[in-house]
C-alpha cells in the first residue's frame, strides 16, 4: 500500500461506527511519540501482522539471526566489496550485490510495538497514524483533542507522583482535570495551591 493508501484507510477506519474505538486505541498507545518501538523478539512464536495494512512483519531478532547466517555474512561481504570498489572508482553510488538484495527481500520489515496494546504496525502505517493524528489536531477535531490532553494529564500526574510533587489522590485528580482542561471545582484549585505553596517553601530551604 502506499503512504497515501494506509492514510486513507485510517481516516475510513475512525469515520465509520466501530472503527473509531480502535483508532482511539491505537492513538492512545502509540502517541505521544516515544510509546512505539521496534519489536525485538518473537514472544512464543508469535506472528506479527500490521493491523493497518495486514503486512507480515519481523523483529530485531529476525534481523541479527538472517545476519548471523552464512548467507548473511557472505550477503554483507559481498555488499561491503561492492561499496569499497565504488568509492575507489570515486563513484558516490553503487550496486547492492544480488546476495544481500536477496536477503533484504527475505527478512521481513520490523514491526513497531507498544507496552500499551497487543497490536502491532509497520513503519509506514505508524508513520501515516501519527500524521493522521497531527492533521485532526490542527483541524481541531475535539475527539482527537480530548485524547491528546488526556494522555498529557495521565504522564504529568505519572511523573509528578514519581518526583514528589503530588502527595494524594485529591492532588492527582487537580493535577490531572487541569492538564486535562476539564471542568475544575473548587477542591481542585485549593490542592494546586498546597502544591504551590509545599513548592515554594521547598525552594526557600534549598
Amino acid at each position: 500500500m502506499t503512504d497515501q493508501q494506509i492514510y486513507k484507510k485510517i481516516e475510513d477506519i475512525y469515520n465509520s461506527e466501530k472503527g473509531k474505538g480502535f483508532i482511539t486505541h491505537l492513538l492512545r498507545s502509540f502517541f505521544p511519540v516515544g510509546k512505539g518501538d521496534y519489536a525485538w523478539s518473537r514472544e512464543d512464536g508469535k506472528v506479527y501482522k500490521c493491523c493497518i495494512t495486514g503486512a507480515k512483519l519481523g523483529t530485531k531478532d529476525d534481523v541479527w539471526k538472517a545476519l548471523q547466517s552464512d548467507e548473511g555474512k557472505a550477503a554483507w561481504i559481498n555488499d561491503f566489496k561492492a561499496m569499497s570498489k565504488a568509492m575507489v572508482e570515486g563513484k558516490t553510488e553503487y550496486t547492492h550485490s544480488e546476495e544481500f538484495l536477496a536477503l533484504r527481500d527475505k527478512v521481513k520489515p520490523l514491526a513497531v510495538v507498544s507496552e500499551k496494546s497487543t497490536k502491532c504496525l509497520s513503519k509506514e502505517a505508524y508513520q501515516q497514524l501519527h500524521n493522521f493524528y497531527m492533521n485532526e489536531l490542527f483541524r481541531d477535531n475535539k475527539h482527537i483533542n480530548w485524547i491528546a490532553n488526556n494522555e498529557r494529564a495521565k504522564e504529568t500526574v505519572t511523573f509528578a507522583k514519581k518526583d514528589g510533587f503530588v502527595k494524594n489522590k485529591r492532588e492527582e485528580r487537580a493535577v490531572h482535570r487541569k492538564m486535562e482542561h476539564s471542568g475544575m471545582k473548587l477542591g481542585d484549585i485549593q490542592a494546586l495551591q498546597d502544591i504551590r505553596d509545599r513548592m515554594e517553601k521547598d525552594k526557600l530551604e534549598k
